[in-house]
């Protein structure tokens, strides 16, 4: 996911003008959710979820938007890229903020957890197999969430 990130803002500092700069956020999540009752799976389910937050900066005057995306490169960097243009047109149109500030010296980081999660099948076999015969009342969850940040100044960060 990482990589995916980072191709993406890769693709959108190339179409900046040099007067603009660009921030970029993404926040990721891969997770499946199961509802327990009377020892009963009630309720399941599951979510693959990408959105990406983009901020256009020109001077005092900046634009954002929030964007999901799907997981095709394509796709993703087309819509980010027409995304980006209408900014780029809405910019024109907003006052300048007097409150505006971004960091402009790059530091980045990069935290990778190499969490061993139990497959959510397993875990829930085990959970059924532990309160057999109980009145057990519960929620699972389990999954991975990813958080990024880059700018057009060549700020790179990752936690996931």
């Amino acid at each position: 996911m990482q990589d995916y990130f980072y191709a993406l803002s890769d693709a959108l500092f190339k179409k900046i003008n040099a007067s603009e700069t660009l921030l970029i956020g993404f926040e990721g999540e891969d997770s499946d959710f199961v509802r327990f009752n009377h020892n009963k799976i009630r309720q399941a389910g599951s979510v693959a979820q990408r959105i990406i937050h983009l901020d256009l900066v020109e001077g005092k005057r900046h634009a954002n938007a929030r964007v999901d995306i799907s997981g095709d490169i394509k796709m993703d960097t087309s819509q980010l890229e027409q995304t980006l243009q209408s900014l780029r047109e809405q910019r024109k149109f907003l006052p300048e903020d007097p409150w505006l500030f971004y960091a402009t010296k790059i530091n980045s980081s990069e935290t990778l957890h190499d969490n061993s999660l139990i497959e959510s099948g397993d875990a829930l076999e085990q959970i059924h197999h532990a309160s057999d015969k109980m009145d057990m009342v519960g929620i699972f969850a389990n999954g991975r969430q990813y958080t990024g940040f880059s700018n057009s100044m060549g700020q790179r960060n990752w936690h996931s």
